[in-house]
Order: C-alpha cells, then structure tokens, then sequence
C-alpha cells in the first residue's frame, strides 16, 4: 500500500475497519484491542503514527501524520508480543513491508 492510499484511509475517518493510533515511542497498548476486535470480525487497517485530535469533526483536521520513532524496533515489538501468547492465536503474516519501507 502506498503513502496516497495510506492516507485516504486515514482522511475517511475511523471505521469498524480502521484504526488509528499514536504509537509516536512506542507500540500503544491499545492495538492488541483493535487487533483483536478485527480478528473478531472481517478485519481491517491498524494505522501507526496517526494523531488524533477529537475536538475536530472533519476526518482531514481530526487525524495528523505524526510518524513513529524506531519504527522497526516497534514492529518486532508487535511481532514478539503476538507470537508470545499475548493473543490467543496469531492471525497474520509476516509480510507487510509498510509505506516506505524498501525490503
């Protein structure tokens, strides 16, 4: 998925599908929630880097790309954390090389 994409999904607001979430230093405990909130239903997009301001109503002023620190150090993190028994099964794979990533 790229930036463009990325961002219409960001721009059209949180759904049942979409979450967004700081994560600015570090894996926001809240994501192991929607992870499995998702794997409960069809799915869906955790968005990491994504402030949320909710005295905003439009989802174009509501959500700011913030980034993220250590990206890479946060991504093992979620891997560790849901291949360590923290959820009871680990429904994803490993593939995802995210918006900017080159590998």
């Amino acid at each position: 998925m790229d930036m463009q994409a990325v961002k219409q999904l960001i721009y059209k607001g949180e759904k049942v599908d979409v979450e967004c979430k700081k994560a600015e230093k570090s894996m926001p405990k809240s994501v192991y929630e929607s992870y499995s909130g998702f794997a409960n239903t069809k799915g869906g997009y955790i968005i990491l880097g994504v402030e949320e301001d909710k005295k905003q109503k439009l989802p174009e002023k509501r959500f700011t790309i913030q980034g993220v620190e250590n990206a890479e150090k946060q991504i093992e993190d979620f891997w560790n954390t849901v291949n360590s028994g923290k959820v009871n099964v680990n429904i994803l794979k490993d593939g995802w090389k995210g918006v900017g990533n080159t590998g």
